[in-house]
């Protein structure tokens, strides 16, 4: 069975005791992100592999971002071309951030080279090294139940970066917008360090520099992080790297969004868990079935979708 996000919105709202709040609405769609998104850090399906993601390195330049759905690398990253000449082929072996420090403890000899290894960590801030102050900041929410929100911005006031600089309003309704809502942050700001808002979202918030994005904060998130890829030797070319990696779900927005890449066998697992998160609100009739029923889900869930490699090995002991 394949629910809608408004279908897991009206089966939770129907055991909460202000069903009719708009508040209460709010409250709940924030609830499925949170749910649908912690479940999905649990299990892979194989939809989730389907894809893949290729960028050029510079000379000289060892740290790439990685698309904001990354979530794991696959097993064949390789360079796929070398200063355009697709002949050129290589692999590349992923290495732990353990291995790495042991490896690499300082970087200070690192020479320029084909790359032949690599690691994935997140790092938190924008992605943007200095912007156009002339350039205002905006904030856009892809939803418009967001209105009300708070968002920051900090970073630095001129080229110095000795004068911080901060940055903060509420998402408003935009003119000609009627699903989204977005606000202007600052028109001075040299260089943004990171961004952040004050509660969580229905809608994806991002952060554009004039027509640039330099973040996009989830539905969950408070801050700013991202996905990087470094690579060992330092690339001395334009090597083409294509990675095949593993995508997290998607928020779900507009009523007819589903859980992307989400079991349908399990679907009612997202409304008794999002109950069990907003237990205070649950009528206390309902609330002893949504927990019987969120454990026995949530054990076949994990049992037939828990990644591979975390699966615990059983042993039947003879008497």
């Amino acid at each position: 069975m394949l629910l809608t996000f408004k279908d897991i919105q009206d089966l939770v709202l129907k055991d909460c005791k202000h069903s009719n709040d708009t508040e209460m609405r709010r409250l709940v769609k924030t609830w499925i992100q949170h749910k649908y998104f912690e479940y999905m850090s649990e299990i892979e399906v194989p939809e989730q592999w389907d894809h893949s993601f290729t960028f050029n390195t510079e000379a000289g330049k060892r740290t790439y971002k990685l698309p904001w759905d990354f979530m794991a690398a696959g097993e064949n990253v390789r360079i796929t071309a070398k200063a355009g000449d697709t002949d050129y082929a290589g692999e590349l072996e992923c290495k732990t951030n353990d291995e790495w420090n042991a490896d690499y403890p300082a970087n200070v000899s690192e020479t320029s080279a084909q790359p032949h290894y690599f690691r994935v960590f997140k790092m938190e801030g924008v992605y943007e090294s200095a912007g156009d102050p002339t350039n205002a900041l905006t904030a856009i929410s892809s939803s418009a139940t967001d209105a009300g929100v708070r968002v920051h911005a900090w970073g630095y006031a001129d080229a110095t970066r000795l004068l911080p600089a901060r940055a903060s309003a509420v998402l408003t309704q935009a003119a000609g917008q009627p699903t989204a809502v977005q606000v202007a942050l600052a028109a001075n700001m040299y260089e943004v360090k990171n961004v952040s808002k004050e509660a969580d979202t229905v809608g994806s918030v991002t952060f554009k520099r004039g027509t640039t994005t330099i973040a996009a904060l989830a539905p969950w998130q408070r801050s700013c992080e991202f996905a990087v890829m470094e690579l060992h030797d330092t690339p001395d070319d334009a090597y083409t790297v294509a990675v095949p990696y593993r995508r997290m779900g998607y928020p779900m927005i507009e009523d007819g969004d589903t859980p992307a890449f989400f079991p349908r066998e399990f679907m009612m697992l997202l409304v008794d868990g999002v109950k069990i998160l907003g237990r205070d609100w649950i009528k206390d009739d309902r609330l002893p079935e949504a927990i019987r029923q969120e454990d026995v889900l949530h054990h076949k869930l994990l049992a037939a979708h828990r990644p591979y490699q975390e699966r615990a090995l059983h042993f039947t002991l003879a008497e």
